[in-house]
């Protein structure tokens, strides 16, 4: 029996020269071409505005805020879950709420 591996040629020329090949495969394989998409400023993201319903969100933080109401943070305990988790604690708690849990 015979196995043979197949691979493609991912065209990477679009990316930073600086980035290592491997990296620059990997980014290239997931469609990421151009220096511009990896871009991570904050000038690249996109506008609170385009969220679907943030007035809600709004209006039901500033409820919260102004009855003192408790807000309890459902989260995963992955990395990412505990990151925003933690994240989001200290800015509601920023932003002047007190009664802020997470489980």
């Amino acid at each position: 029996m015979t196995i043979s591996i197949v691979r493609r040629d991912i065209k990477t020329h679009d990316l930073p020269a600086d980035l290592h090949p491997v990296i620059a495969k990997v980014y290239a394989s997931r469609n990421l071409c151009t220096a511009d998409e990896l871009e991570r400023s904050l000038k690249f993201l996109h506008s609170y505005e385009s969220l679907k319903d943030i007035d809600k969100a709004v209006a039901i933080l500033s409820d919260a805020l102004q009855s003192n109401k408790k807000i309890l943070i459902v989260a995963d305990f992955d990395a990412d879950g505990a990151t925003s988790c933690t994240l989001a604690i200290r800015a509601l708690r920023m932003m002047g709420l007190s009664r802020v849990e997470y489980l």
